[in-house]
């Protein structure tokens, strides 16, 4: 199980990986064409857009669940110094997305193969929504709020753990788009 850790650390350094995520995020929708963001690696897989699709599909999967139980929670003096440690299932969730070993997405979280227009755009849009949920989310103790993991009912998540899917698996994705461009020699 992973060490526990003080919920505002944990909360800035989400902040601070969120801001290299965008970052990186906006280096690709400036250098990529429309053709580029469409084209499959020679070693296949998905094009860069269709990753940035699917992180789009699952970030929306996440926001809305976060954003009722915030809508609910009732905030905690104690949250400010509070200490969180990650579920059992949030840290098989995290430990999976980071490991290198390739992984099929569940069925929701599957991609079209013709993404949505300015998908990098609009997957910038959901890191925004993230940063304001992780602020509104500051005055709540994270270990005492429970959510259900959009893929099925019977995983259960505290808040934190939320959160910090959603990053690492977008740390991990942008990996891969990474791998793609410069398998591109982009």
């Amino acid at each position: 199980m992973a060490e526990a850790i003080r919920q505002d650390q944990q909360r800035q350094a989400l902040i601070d990986r969120l801001g290299v995520i965008r970052r990186r995020s906006v280096a690709h929708q400036g250098e990529l064409t429309a053709e580029q963001l469409l084209r499959v690696p020679s070693f296949g897989g998905w094009s860069v857009g269709v990753v940035f699709e699917h992180l789009c599909i699952a970030e929306d999967s996440y926001h809305t669940p976060i954003d009722r139980v915030i809508a609910k929670a009732a905030p905690d003096a104690r949250a400010a110094t509070a200490m969180w440690q990650p579920s059992i299932m949030g840290n098989l969730l995290v430990r999976s997305f980071r490991s290198p070993r390739k992984m099929t997405a569940p069925s929701i979280y599957q991609p079209a193969l013709q993404p949505r227009n300015d998908v990098v755009g609009e997957y910038l849009k959901r890191v925004g929504k993230t940063l304001e949920l992780l602020d509104r989310a500051g005055s709540l103790f994270w270990q005492k709020v429970k959510l259900s993991s959009p893929v099925t009912r019977i995983i259960r998540l505290n808040l934190g753990d939320a959160f910090e899917v959603l990053v690492t698996h977008a740390e991990r994705h942008l990996g891969q788009v990474e791998r793609i461009r410069e398998a591109m020699g982009k």
